[in-house]
């Protein structure tokens, strides 16, 4: 079993690479959400362009990118599960 086989748990099929790369999309999209919400535009801590007059259209360009990148992945993810294997049940038994 080779290194990337383990984390789909051994399943057949379970090591889709779309899979692989909607998984870091969209933490990758989610990360760049948190850093451009949170650090760019509520603390100020750093900026996407540093030095720029106005900061407002480096931010929104940012932010969008990561909504884009965010919902590629969830859109891959989504895509890779309704292909293959059955949702997981939430029932308790």
């Amino acid at each position: 079993m080779d290194w990337c086989c383990w984390w789909a748990g051994g399943r057949a099929g379970a090591n889709s690479g779309d899979r692989r790369w909607g998984g870091v999309l969209v933490g990758a999209g989610a990360f760049n959400l948190y850093d451009g919400i949170v650090q760019h535009k509520l603390l100020g801590l750093h900026q996407v362009r540093a030095g720029a007059p106005n900061n407002f259209p480096y931010d929104l360009g940012f932010i969008g990118l990561a909504v884009v990148v965010l919902l590629v992945g969830l859109l891959m993810l989504r895509a890779t599960r309704s292909s293959g294997r059955p949702a997981p049940s939430r029932s308790g038994s």
